[in-house]
């Protein structure tokens, strides 16, 4: 029960899926134990996810270095720069965040109260934005795409 609510299904579907009542699963759902092993399962499914991202990320960082090279047009290089300078800070400030996270909830559990767990909707909050879709291909006499102005990186 617990790896379904964690994936995201609703206490019906779940009660279909095992076989149970919905208010089976209700009363599952508020146990302590049943909701610490949602968000193990919520945090490992992330730090899965974070794992696959990196490594396309240090792809993703490679190609930009790339096009910031000598030879590649000056707008183009403009753009990956931008982009590497964007995707650090908010690496970095994800990483910053999390850590505050885990300090205050370090400080929570030591005063003998437990730490709250998020919702969804607070956790889609604290993110960052999401990043932009990778450009399609685009005919070699079409301009490049409008820069943001450096402002626009640091709102």
């Amino acid at each position: 029960m617990a790896a379904m609510v964690a994936s995201g299904c609703t206490h019906e579907e779940v009660a279909a899926a095992c076989r149970v009542s919905r208010a089976t699963v209700t009363r599952a759902a508020k146990r302590p134990g049943f909701r610490e092993l949602v968000t193990e399962l919520h945090t490992a499914a992330a730090n899965l996810a974070a794992g696959e991202f990196l490594e396309g990320a240090k792809e993703a960082g490679k190609v930009l270095r790339n096009l910031m090279n000598d030879g590649t047009p000056d707008a183009v290089r403009v753009s990956a720069a931008k982009a590497v300078a964007d995707y650090a800070l908010r690496f970095h400030t994800v990483t910053d965040l999390s850590a505050e996270i885990a300090a205050l909830r370090e400080q929570i559990e030591e005063q003998g109260q437990r730490p709250a767990t998020p919702t969804a909707s607070e956790v889609r909050a604290l993110a960052p934005p999401a990043l932009p879709e990778p450009e399609a291909q685009r005919d070699p006499g079409e301009p490049p795409p409008a820069v943001p102005d450096d402002d626009a990186l640091f709102e």
